[in-house]
């Protein structure tokens, strides 16, 4: 049910004159973190849906939602490197879900962009204040989400899908950078000479950072001073631009897989 922000806010606070007495040990904090709502405009917002639930149940939600997650989200807080890598490991596994199934276009490898999603959630859920009016987990996953929608619009606006030939050239591109697939070392002889070929300097240390040296994107991002976006866009011009060249050479529809 609607109400208007007059009404909220002289409701709110009997509903935290109670919580203060009711909670001499968290109460404060409550009274801190039910105020931020009103600021942020979540408690409206909860208002604007279509609930029947009075201000005294969205108080009862964000204590009973304090208690059950105030110990891990303290941990986050206080850096605890285990609570970290705990979460980055499951907002890795959001974000590759996620993106997986919006079919996002294949111009760098998912896991590696769903890695990038989830360290750049991290990033905002680090920054910014949990409300206690969901559970951790459910709001964590909503972040990395719409980390991963702004990627989605980013990127499909501006790049093109990527079709069969570039998946396949990104294929052997990776097989061929590993130190055991020795018998096709005529083929890499062949790979060397086609990234020679690129027609910038960008698209050769692209290729060479990535599929050579075994550097994230993000880490080539910092290493060619580009945001992400236009990292993922190099990497995609790179590989359209050696499909070309391999065309051209009479060497692009070598097999691709194991020796």
């Amino acid at each position: 049910m609607s109400r208007k922000e007059g009404e909220i806010l002289e409701e709110l606070e009997v509903e935290l004159e109670k919580i203060r007495e009711r909670e001499p040990v968290f109460g404060e904090e409550l009274v801190c973190i039910l105020r931020a709502n009103v600021v942020e405009g979540r408690i409206k917002k909860f208002f604007d849906s279509e609930t029947e639930d009075t201000l005294a149940d969205y108080v009862e939600r964000v204590i009973f939602y304090y208690k059950a997650n105030y110990r891990y989200v303290s941990r986050l807080q206080l850096e605890d490197i285990d609570a970290w890598r705990e979460l980055l490991e499951k907002l890795g596994k959001w974000a590759y879900s996620f993106l997986k199934k919006k079919g996002v276009p294949i111009q760098a490898d998912l896991y590696q962009i769903a890695t990038d999603c989830a360290n750049e959630a991290g990033a905002r859920l680090a920054k910014i204040q949990f409300p206690y009016d969901v559970n951790y987990d459910s709001w964590a996953c909503r972040v990395t989400q719409y980390v991963c929608y702004s990627y989605i619009r980013r990127n499909t606006e501006k790049v093109k899908y990527v079709d069969l030939d570039i998946t396949e050239a990104a294929e052997w591109l990776q097989a061929l950078s590993k130190p055991d697939y020795t018998n096709r070392a005529d083929k890499r002889m062949d790979l060397q000479s086609a990234i020679g070929c690129l027609n910038s300097e960008d698209r050769k240390r692209i290729i060479e950072l990535y599929y050579f040296e075994g550097r994230s994107l993000s880490e080539i991002a910092e290493i060619l001073e580009r945001s992400m976006n236009a990292t993922y866009k190099l990497h995609f011009d790179a590989l359209e631009n050696l499909r070309c060249i391999y065309q051209e050479m009479g060497s692009y529809n070598l097999p691709v897989g194991s020796p």
